[in-house]
């Protein structure tokens, strides 16, 4: 018996009565964004019933006769409305005889849409008529979530009744074909593949089902999946056609050598299957970034003789393959593959790369982007003396190549590389390429429209499975504008318009999550990725966001088309085919711009939404909450204390569900302790860190961030010896700034000990000095101010710093070699900012004072170039002088209002960010002023304002006090 694990199954259910009455939940989106389901029956596709047989026979021949001619041509869409057309009209016949409301009962139907589907170049043409042969239908939005079928028969159930499998097996060989083995849609092909035989393998033989399997494994590149196949009994007894599909499956499971091993046990290949394997291995290889390797088996194949292509007479026939088009297709899948391999891996980014690319990391090397463009010119070239316009068209060629290019131009924004980028296109020019797709794509449903008049079917209904077509050239050209905004460009207008003019252009289209992903990101500050630009390669970094961005308070305006692309995304969570991506990425964006209620309801609809969805881009149930929603959501509820605390409280429970059971991994974990920094969570903290790693020593990462819960839940007894054992025991574990900066501010706000944070300060001032990364200023200035206790609990026992790093072997750098800013490092200014506060928290104004003068005086000279996230952090200071409620406090607090706003550069860019990091400031000032009846403190504030001719601090002060209530 074959065991391999399903994806659930939930579709349309029929009734037992009839299967021309079918049940049907109806999902309803109310205004409110709530979501209600109810069940109806209604007649099994009535809309155009005929009224003869005469009539049912004359349009099934005509429909037929269609159907040839569009299997004949590639043509997807004409066939998809002919089959729809016959089975709305109740014109399907079975094998029986009889008259059947599924398209899969009717061979001559089923034969003819597979062999349409066998034809063409592009995938996304192959879903509709996939999905109305194979009736892919979710009623899975807003209803409970379903129990998934029994593992213990993996070939248990079928989901269509009476089902032939000769029907199945031509649906998969379809879904397979090696037109499909090189595109970028590869995977989507096999998770797809794998979800048929999930539901149907019950159907088959074991001689028909392992090749096929095999080959799904495959073209998903599922590693540990086809690993664990060969250990079954299915595997016991092989054939040479058998063990060639193991060889493709291996390579495109990334693994060429263990391919080449296998190969050696096999007998002589046809030529087809030596094409096939040439083109594997190209792939395989390219997607593993061994590109010279890869252009070396890529020129074999395009000067392969003849013989290569002659048809031998051996089984598979060389039908899938061209001499022309597939050394074409294979060097621009190369092209593809290989610019996945350079793109930095960037939070929120995991979507857009390829299994090889995730797990893969490229070792960059210089002078691999300008081999990838050459293969890429010589390409082209090629493909100008081969063929027109039209018949690129017509084989996909001009979709693959735009969204190649699109990489391609992403490619050398991040490898900053100018060898042959001058002949990419700029980003106008994708975008007149990607409406010129558009405008054919709408001019094909115009034609195909007018030729089914005929058929009088529901052309709306048709208009909205089409339209997906539409999808991946828009979703490529947004990957290429959202990483030219990364790496300086300002795209956000152009991102705005092409998602507008699709869903105005191309009938029934509605962006998905996949298309919104992209979008949503141009609404995140480039500051979000700039301290992932570099060393991005490193494996614990892949896609995970910075520890300085998610300890950052910094709030970013909204930009002017925001809200329609958060309320996109929303409808598109919502959709059939979806999944939980977009959830975390819209927490981020409202967060980022300080609106905090709108993210709490995207993060309680994501906890609502049911955990199984339809995968977009495919017909394959998947997991919609994965490993990276959770690492993702985690860490964009740590960002606020009220989202972390909601995410704390739901969210373990899902990850321990028994209907969706998760192994938390180290990265989950990570997100996890965040959340419990914010929330002051100690129990799930400690949880989390014992059955993740049980009775093994947790990593220093994890180790460190289980310290700063300990620090915000005030067990210091239990923080001190991970402190001591991270900084003095090992090299290269020291605690990193950001930590520094959480041990401070408990020690100042919450335990009001300004002895224990000043010996934190100096504890951090003799470690980053030992590496070299302090700057001198703030070391001197510490000299001049610092209080240095003879009993710091912070200082290694028993003796200096300086020997205890060198006992672990940590060299000592020159003071200051290592520091790169003119004054401070943002994490220094922090520093110094939570050291003023806890002064003043303790009543010593004057050491705050002397602390505050100095980072003002420094402000004023203009000595560093001062950014919103100074602004930001200074905020912390100005909020704790209008906590000691005196006037010496506010008076305090207005002197470094003026400072800061004379030193505000009058050539940035978006002054603006500078005032929305500081509005709780005058807000808190503004709230002053009216909790004064007598008008004083409004009086005094403006005197001392215009004493100092900072007439425009006192407007937006006077603005806020007429907006706010007065007692």
């Amino acid at each position: 018996m074959l065991c391999f694990r399903p994806s659930w199954g939930i579709r349309r259910c029929l009734t037992t009565t009839a299967q021309s009455r079918i049940a049907e939940k109806i999902t309803i989106t109310e205004s409110d964004g709530t979501m209600r389901t109810d069940t109806t029956t209604v007649s099994a596709r009535n809309h155009h019933p005929l009224s003869t047989a005469e009539e049912a026979a004359a349009l099934r021949s005509a429909a037929l006769d269609d159907l040839a001619r569009c299997a004949e041509d590639g043509d997807l869409i004409g066939a998809y409305h002919v089959a729809s057309a016959l089975r709305e009209r109740h014109a399907l016949v079975a094998r029986s005889g009889a008259r059947s409301a599924f398209v899969i009962h009717d061979a001559q139907v089923t034969q003819a849409l597979t062999r349409a589907i066998g034809s063409t170049y592009v995938w996304e043409e192959c879903i509709p008529c996939l999905n109305l042969i194979l009736e892919m239908r979710s009623d899975l939005l807003g209803a409970a979530a379903p129990a998934p079928p029994s593992r213990g028969d993996a070939r248990g159930y079928t989901i269509i009744p009476n089902v032939d499998s000769a029907a199945i097996v031509a649906v998969l060989d379809a879904i397979m074909g090696p037109r499909f083995a090189t595109m970028p849609s590869r995977h989507l092909a096999g998770i797809t593949a794998l979800q048929v035989l999930s539901d149907y393998n019950s159907l088959l033989d074991v001689r028909a089902l392992r090749p096929r399997l095999i080959r799904a494994i495959g073209f998903a590149s599922d590693i540990h999946r086809l690993k664990s196949l060969e250990k079954t009994k299915i595997m016991q007894t092989v054939g040479a056609d058998d063990r060639f599909e193991l060889a493709l499956a291996y390579a495109r499971c990334l693994k060429p050598q263990a391919a080449l091993e296998v190969l050696a046990r096999c007998g002589p290949r046809s030529n087809a299957q030596e094409i096939e394997l040439r083109v594997a291995m190209c792939v395989a290889l390219a997607e593993t970034s061994q590109f010279p390797d890869a252009r070396a088996q890529y020129e074999e194949l395009a000067s392969s003789s003849q013989t290569l292509w002659a048809d031998d007479g051996r089984a598979p026939a060389l039908a899938a393959f061209d001499p022309v088009l597939t050394p074409l297709h294979t060097a621009l899948a190369m092209v593809y593959s290989s610019a996945l391999c350079i793109l930095p891996r960037l939070p929120f980014t995991n979507h857009l790369h390829s299994m090889a690319s995730i797990h893969c990391s490229s070792v960059y090397r210089p002078g691999y982007p300008d081999s990838v463009l050459d293969l890429y010119s010589k390409t082209v070239a090629g493909l100008r003396d081969r063929g027109d316009g039209s018949a690129w068209r017509r084989r996909g060629i001009d979709r693959t190549l735009f969204m190649a290019d699109c990489l391609l131009v992403a490619m050398a924004g991040a490898a900053q590389t100018n060898k042959g980028a001058a002949a990419l296109p700029s980003i106008g020019d994708l975008s007149a390429r990607l409406r010129r797709l558009q405008e054919e794509l709408v001019g094909a449903l115009r034609q195909r429209r007018l030729a089914n008049r005929k058929y009088n079917t529901s052309i709306s209904a048709i208009e909205a499975q089409t339209p997906l077509v539409a999808s991946e050239p828009l979703r490529h050209f947004l990957w290429a504008a959202v990483l030219a905004h990364i790496h300086g460009g300002d795209v956000g207008h152009i991102v705005e318009d092409e998602v507008r003019h699709a869903v105005a252009t191309v009938p029934g289209f509605v962006p998905s999550v996949a298309d919104l992903e992209p979008a949503l990101l141009a609404l995140l500050p480039r500051s979000f990725w700039a301290s992932k630009l570099k060393g991005n390669f490193s494996d614990n970094a892949a896609f995970a966001v910075s520890d300085r961005v998610l300890c950052s308070a910094e709030l970013h305006k909204p930009r002017a088309y925001g809200r329609a692309l958060l309320e996109m995304a929303r409808r598109a969570s919502f959709a059939e085919c979806t999944d939980h991506r977009l959830f975390p990425l819209c927490i981020w964006v409202l967060r980022s711009q300080g609106q905090h209620a709108q993210a709490a309801w995207f993060l309680r609809r994501a906890m609502r939404q049911p955990p199984v969805s339809i995968k977009p881009g495919s017909l394959a149930l998947a997991r919609t909450r994965s490993a990276s929603f959770f690492e993702n959501i985690f860490a964009a509820a740590s960002t606020h204390r009220g989202l972390a605390n909601e995410a704390l409280s739901h969210l373990p429970a899902l990850l321990a569900s028994k209907n969706e059971p998760l192994v938390v991994t180290e990265r989950i974990a990570v997100a996890i302790l965040y959340c419990c920094a914010r929330s002051r969570n100690l129990p799930v903290a400690s949880d989390t860190v014992a059955s993740v790693f049980g009775q093994t020593e947790a990593p220093p990462r994890i180790q460190e961030l289980l310290m700063r819960v300990c620090f915000a839940a005030g067990q210091v007894a239990r923080a001190m010896p991970i402190f001591h054992r991270l900084n003095y025991g090992a090299s290269g574990t020291q605690t990193a700034d950001s930590s520094f900066v959480h041990i401070v501010q408990y020690m100042g706000a919450n335990r009001r000990s300004v002895a224990g944070a000043e010996d934190a300060f100096d504890a951090w001032i003799q470690i980053m000095d030992h590496r070299g990364m302090i700057a001198r200023r703030l070391a001197e200035k510490w000299s001049e101010l610092g209080k240095r206790s003879s009993n710091n609990a912070f200082l290694p026992r028993g003796g200096t710093v300086a020997a205890a790093l060198a006992r672990v072997r940590m060299r000592r750098e020159a003071p200051g070699s290592l520091s790169d800013m003119p004054f401070l490092r943002i994490w220094e200014l922090k520093m110094v900012v939570e050291l003023a506060v806890a002064y003043l928290r303790c009543g010593m104004a004057a050491q705050a004072r002397a602390w505050e003068a100095w980072v003002l005086d420094a402000v004023g000279q203009r000595r560093f170039r001062l950014m919103p996230a100074h602004a930001a952090t200074l905020a912390r200071l100005q909020e704790a002088h209008l906590a000691r409620g005196s006037w010496e406090g506010t008076r305090a607090c207005l002197d470094s209002l003026v400072a800061l706003d004379r030193a505000v550069p009058r050539a940035a860019p978006h002054p603006q960010l500078y005032l929305l990091n500081q509005r709780a400031v005058y807000v808190r000032l503004a709230e002053c002023i009216c909790d004064d009846a007598a008008g004083r403190t409004a009086r005094m504030v403006r005197e001392h304002l215009c004493g100092q001719h900072a007439g425009d601090v006192w407007d937006r002060i006077s603005l806020l006090v007429d907006s706010t209530p007065h007692t």
